[in-house]
């Protein structure tokens, strides 16, 4: 790892110089001499200290943690009595991290050589200050948001203080300041809402930046887009489950659908879970779709939910295994366990409810009370108005 990493960065360093003397020539347009990169100022860099040790003792910290994760699992797993099969799987999880790890270096590190030769490419062009440049998205870290258009003098600043990276997978960079050349310079960044290039004052900040789109989109809009783009992983392995728990046909057809759902049609989402905890559970037939479950749901809020029953209790919900009951459930425990129970027509139900309840009973989640005909009993919370379960009799 140390031999690869070690020629790359050396790499990195030689084409960000050249790249930054190139890009400063032809921003100024003045040609101007300078020097060769000496290797040794490169080796010397790599010995630094910036982040309290130096690239080869943060590349033996990652190898030596994973080492150890490694012996502690299997020796938890002797223990234990854990399976050769569970220690190999958890081996291969914590190898997965190692790699994530060392990948996270290799980018903090890469990040940090840039910077340093962004300093000499600065100094050899006669350029004595450098503003911080932060990247204008919802994944900008708020440390990067406090720092970004400040200035630092050439040499005076301090990678990891005050010059990026500020921390692993940093993106943002330095820049050349010119006074009264840099203040009226635009650049062009691409809208993280909108998805479209726009054109603005290179010397907006974050904290403006994020005001404007407030004020142009909506706080709303604006905050809904942050959660989507801090949630991208967990929601991308939450999709996953729910597509694994009950089949890609019950889900949105992409993460992009997904997240929609869940940050702007509560309703859906709402019941998307409570779905899949009713499939999970076994409580649900896979035979009901997210579609019958939706459908159902719908036509008991519209033709059961706000009948008054023949003794005069009004119905003002439905508990979900109401309607766990009307789509067709399965018997969990007793003689019976694994059978499917069929499901209850809604017709049925209204017509039970029309009549008195025939029997009320009282019990630790409160009282209920039957309600019956020769097809369907029917049983609400007479103090609530809950629709708590529909039980279709055997004729």
């Amino acid at each position: 790892e140390k031999e690869i990493t070690t020629q790359s960065y050396i790499n990195s360093a030689f084409d960000g110089y050249y790249r930054n003397v190139f890009n400063i020539q032809q921003g100024t347009d003045i040609a101007y001499q300078f020097d060769t990169l000496d290797p040794s100022l490169i080796d010397g860099m790599l010995k630094s200290r910036w982040s309290g040790e130096n690239y080869s003792s943060r590349i033996w910290n990652n190898t030596d943690e994973l080492a150890y994760s490694l012996k502690d699992e299997m020796m938890l797993g002797l223990l234990t009595g854990k399976t050769e099969k569970e220690m190999q799987d958890k081996i291969a999880e914590r190898f997965s991290v190692g790699a994530y790890k060392a990948r996270r270096l290799v980018e903090t590190e890469s990040a940090a050589v840039t910077s340093f030769v962004d300093q000499m490419a600065f100094e050899d062009a006669g350029i004595r200050k450098e503003v911080f440049r932060a990247v204008h998205d919802f994944k900008t870290s708020r440390v990067c948001q406090k720092h970004d258009g400040t200035v630092v003098e050439v040499g005076k600043g301090e990678i990891g203080k005050d010059i990026p990276p500020l921390h692993p997978h940093c993106r943002s960079i330095m820049e050349p300041y010119i006074e009264g050349v840099s203040e009226n310079m635009v650049r062009r960044q691409r809208n993280p809402i909108t998805g479209e290039e726009e054109t603005v004052n290179v010397n907006e900040i974050y904290e403006e930046w994020l005001k404007r789109q407030h004020n142009v989109h909506g706080v709303d809009t604006v905050e809904t887009f942050q959660k989507k783009t801090m949630n991208l992983s967990s929601d991308r392995r939450q999709y996953r489950r729910y597509r694994d728990a009950i089949g890609a046909e019950n889900m949105p057809d992409s993460l992009a659908k997904f997240q929609d759902m869940k940050y702007n049609d509560t309703n859906e989402w709402g019941l998307l879970k409570k779905y899949k905890k009713s499939r999970t559970s076994g409580k649900l037939s896979a035979f009901s779709s997210f579609d019958d479950y939706k459908k159902y749901h719908e036509i008991i809020q519209n033709n059961v939910v706000g009948l008054t029953t023949g003794d005069g209790i009004k119905i003002n919900s439905q508990s979900d295994h109401f309607i766990e009951r009307v789509l067709g459930t399965t018997v969990k425990e007793g003689q019976k366990a694994s059978v499917k129970r069929e499901g209850v027509d809604i017709e049925d139900i209204i017509e039970a409810l029309s009549g008195k309840a025939i029997d009320t009973k009282s019990g630790s989640n409160g009282r209920s009370s039957k309600y019956t005909n020769k097809r369907v009993d029917v049983t609400i919370n007479p103090d609530t108005g809950v629709l708590i379960q529909a039980i279709r009799k055997e004729i």
